[in-house]
């Protein structure tokens, strides 16, 4: 009697539960499907981001996601301006690959950055790099990130140039 009870209410609970959350990351995978990117890239990983304190969790969610390379994890990040951002409306956003925001471009970064990405998502396309994790090899250590990030101009000066749009 008392596992029926448990079967048909904490076990139903927790399946429950476990559906809707899936259903959720399918949702957030077919966003990032259908999402229109650019991929600009240097190989140099030199452009840093802030805030990533903030976004722990979903940094741990994407290095668990891929393979781990001598410490280093890599992911795709994608930018977005954030006008309605309350505390700076020139901030841009880097997002992984479900759509989740794992921190900022520093105010001097988003302020170089933030015209090239704008010509970019006038077109339709977000800007689109890969993130090389590092850190978070204990529990609870912390993960930071870097973009392999192209420079700004070199991001503008494509958009002038219809062979670059795929």
């Amino acid at each position: 009697m008392v596992f029926k009870w448990v079967k048909e209410n904490i076990i139903g609970e927790i399946a429950e539960g476990r559906r809707q959350y899936e259903a959720e990351q399918a949702a957030k995978f077919e966003a990032w499907r259908d999402l229109k990117t650019r991929v600009f890239s240097t190989r140099d990983f030199s452009v840093g981001i802030v805030g990533e304190s903030n976004y722990q969790d979903a940094l741990r969610r994407s290095k668990s996601s891929v393979k781990d390379y001598a410490g280093s994890s890599y992911i795709t990040a994608i930018m977005a301006r954030e006008p309605d951002n309350p505390y700076d409306p020139g901030a841009v956003k880097v997002m992984n690959g479900r759509l989740e925001t794992i921190g900022y471009l520093s105010r001097e970064l988003a302020a170089k950055y933030g015209s090239a990405i704008e010509l970019w998502e006038a077109d339709g396309y977000h800007v689109r790099c890969q993130a090389k994790l590092l850190g978070g090899v204990g529990i609870r250590q912390h993960i930071g990130a870097w973009l392999d990030l192209d420079s700004p101009e070199a991001i503008e000066s494509t958009i002038r140039d219809p062979s670059t749009r795929k």
